[in-house]
């Protein structure tokens, strides 16, 4: 019976077909398993059949040949019956060699074509399955027909149905959709290898475009760049130009008789040559390293708040006008610096005799045009500068210490942490008091938050008084220490004892 004979009418989709198919295995499966026990011994029969059936023609063919003499008709009418009787036991056995193995190719291929149809979805390799399916039910119906039969029916069904016209062509027709559906599933893996490619492809060009525009982008970053720098250069230019320009202004207000040849840092070297030569190895020297021995000191660095600490003492080295104490100043400064530190400060008395007090207005003065030069970004700050330059034109500003004060503290408010040192401010004249220049500050730094440490070098010959008149609230925002009576003269003797 030809598959299309069958009405699978009942049948939706290749869903329903495949676990159609299933079944029928299933069931073909059960009807084998009730005569699989004997499987081995069909071999054996079929072995054994054909040893017995070779030496019964062995011992039967004499009485053939004698009975073929007397009869010619009788001996070929029984070496036809005996050729039949061989035929059939072959057939039998072949037949169900034949089921079994093709049941086998079946279990081990339909899975395979479920996999085809995942991998390749088409509505070609769907329809080539489907009817692969169809020839696979009426073998599996056939082949259970065939096991439900008794032995004599199976005889018979094979003298009337040998392999090679019955099942042989089944089998065929199962094994050639097995084989379009594998042929067209081939054609589906190149087409999708020549997708593969042509998306290869596509990606490659893809790809070299985008190297292409990366190459590009680099140029074009590479020029940005270099723009950028000119740009940058350019305003740097422009900054340090409008910076040169600021500090010049200033510099006519605050210092105007400064020039590069009298420059803060000269006055320090000079003023080291100085100190060294009035006190040299004959007298004692106060030292940066006795300054750090000292307890006030200490806490003078340490302090985390605006601090003055004033140092004071007679100096006996004779002809001076001098301090013995100033000497700490150079190393204070160059030791600051390498701390990395904003330092700047301002030498009062840079000769051995002074005629006349320096104004506090210059001292000042001198101090904000330091700052500025350590941080000319804040000149960037056109407001801050106009007004900066406001206050510097006033006429109070030679006059008046709050004035002068709280533009100090303007500036200083730029800095977190600054080191203000001035030596011999007990020759600022201010109304004759230099104590009064002090108070007014600290005044001003209690009222703001940045941390000024400032160091204050005195000669107590010069008869000031330091007693200081502050408000509570800046003593308890400012501390002000003092080393007093740090004279020369006492620690001279013991000092050249050890020596």
């Amino acid at each position: 019976m030809h598959a299309n004979e069958y009405d699978y009418s009942s049948v939706g989709d290749l869903s329903e077909l495949k676990q159609f198919v299933k079944k029928q295995l299933e069931i073909a499966e059960d009807h084998k398993r009730n005569w699989t026990k004997n499987r081995c011994k069909m071999s054996r029969n079929v072995q054994n059949f054909a040893t017995k059936f070779s030496e019964f023609l062995e011992s039967y063919s004499g009485i053939v040949e004698v009975v073929k003499g007397a009869d010619q008709q009788y001996g070929g009418l029984a070496y036809g019956t005996l050729s039949l009787f061989f035929i059939v036991g072959l057939n039998k056995s072949r037949h169900e060699t034949v089921i079994e193995e093709t049941m086998d190719i079946l279990h081990s291929n339909l899975p395979r074509m479920e996999a085809f149809l995942e991998i390749y979805p088409s509505e070609k390799l769907e329809s080539l399955v489907a009817e692969l399916y169809a020839e696979v039910i009426d073998f599996l119906r056939k082949a259970v027909k065939y096991h439900q039969r008794s032995g004599y029916l199976r005889v018979w069904h094979i003298i009337s149905h040998p392999p090679k016209f019955g099942l042989n062509v089944d089998v065929g027709r199962i094994m050639c959709k097995i084989n379009e559906v594998k042929e067209e599933s081939v054609i589906k893996l190149n087409e999708s290898v020549r997708d593969i490619e042509r998306q290869v492809k596509d990606m490659q060009k893809e790809q070299s475009d985008i190297k292409s525009d990366v190459l590009v982008v680099k140029r074009d970053g590479r020029i940005i760049k270099s723009d950028v720098r000119t740009v940058e250069s350019n305003v740097s230019k422009i900054q340090q130009h409008q910076v040169h320009t600021c500090l010049s202004e200033l510099q006519v207000l605050l210092l105007p008789t400064w020039t590069t040849h009298n420059s803060h840092e000269k006055q320090l070297a000079s003023y080291r040559g100085l100190l060294a030569t009035t006190f040299d190895n004959d007298s004692i020297q106060a030292t940066l390293s006795d300054l750090e021995g000292k307890t006030e000191y200490l806490q003078w660095r340490a302090n985390k708040y605006s601090c003055i600490l004033r140092l004071s003492g007679h100096t006996s080295t004779e002809p001076t006008g001098l301090c013995w104490l100033s000497n700490t100043v150079p190393g204070l400064v160059e030791k600051l610096r390498l701390e990395g530190q904003h330092v700047v400060f301002h030498l009062t008395q840079r000769q051995h005799w002074m005629q006349d007090d320096v104004p506090v207005q210059e001292i000042v003065s001198s101090i904000i045009y330091q700052l500025l030069q350590l941080k000319p970004q804040t000149l960037h700050d056109r407001k801050w500068f106009d007004e900066l330059h406001r206050r510097l034109k006033r006429d109070a500003w030679c006059t008046d210490l709050t004035l002068l004060c709280k533009t100090l503290v303007m500036v200083l408010e730029e800095f977190e942490v600054t080191n203000i040192i001035l030596d011999r401010i007990d020759r600022g004249m201010c109304s004759g008091r230099s104590p009064r220049f002090i108070e007014r500050l600290l005044e001003a730094l209690s009222a703001s938050t940045c941390n000024t440490r400032i160091l204050l070098v005195t000669n107590p010959a010069t008869g000031l008084d330091w007693e200081l008149d502050l408000s509570d609230d800046t003593k308890k925002k400012c501390m002000y220490l003092e080393i007093a009576q740090w004279d020369q003269e006492v620690i001279t003797p013991r000092r050249r004892k050890r020596h």
